[in-house]
């Protein structure tokens, strides 16, 4: 820590020490932060999975505002 603190709150010397930061855990934390955050968007927007496609089957296209393949 290279600048000086601006705080008066009394902290231990101990507490000043950087320390190892387990990269496992953070990335399983942002991971778990990730999956919950799609969950409650696709709740929040109704999202719901698709059906598969297959070659040939007819879609819409919303470009051409119509059917095609």
């Amino acid at each position: 820590m290279g600048r000086k603190l601006k705080t008066k709150v009394p902290i231990t010397q101990n507490q000043l020490l950087p320390h190892a930061v387990d990269h496992q855990t953070v990335r399983q934390r942002e991971q778990k932060q990730k999956e919950d955050q799609m969950k409650s968007f696709d709740r929040r927007n109704a999202a719901k999975t698709l059906a598969q496609i297959e070659r040939g089957e007819e879609v819409y296209i919303k470009d051409r505002k119509g059917m095609g393949k």
